[in-house]
């Protein structure tokens, strides 16, 4: 009996996106991408995580079957310069994601939530996530940190 075959999958290309600015768009934060703008999103399921006391760990140490559904989302780089609408300005902060694998950038938190872009080849309508990823919403609660508990996030 011979091992299944390994499939290729074309959304692990982890390559670090290239965001120039931040923008509130009808309620929804945006990235200002090559010209246009891309809504940004957030793992929903980490905040009942963390008020259940558990930490959601890097996608690199999820289960196989599950990684699909996480890579299709790339964390927002945190990187010199980017500009923040200034009234959204002090609600950023960021997390190192040291030892996560493919995607080792540090990460943008916007209300201590990792934020994360769309892959190039994601399939929903701008705006709309898919699986367990949720739009950004300006007004977005933020989210409830616990003692000794990382943010964390795929």
């Amino acid at each position: 009996m011979t091992a299944p075959a390994r499939h290729h999958v074309p959304w692990t290309h982890h390559r670090r996106p290239v965001v120039l600015a931040l923008h509130e768009q009808d309620g929804l934060l945006c990235a200002e991408q090559g010209g246009r703008l891309t809504p940004v999103y957030h793992f929903a399921p980490l905040h009942l995580a963390h008020q259940c006391g558990q930490c959601v760990p890097f996608a690199a140490q999820w289960p196989e079957h599950l990684k699909p559904f996480v890579y299709r989302y790339d964390p927002l780089p945190a990187q010199e310069g980017l500009i923040f609408p200034a009234h959204l300005a002090g609600r950023f902060g960021t997390q190192s994601r040291q030892g996560s694998g493919l995607r080792p950038w540090d990460q943008l938190l916007y209300q201590g939530w990792p934020l994360y872009l769309p892959s190039p080849d994601l399939s929903a309508p701008p705006g709309h996530g898919l699986g367990l990823f949720e739009p950004v919403s300006t007004d977005l609660p933020a989210l409830a940190q616990r003692r000794g508990h990382p943010t964390c996030g795929p």
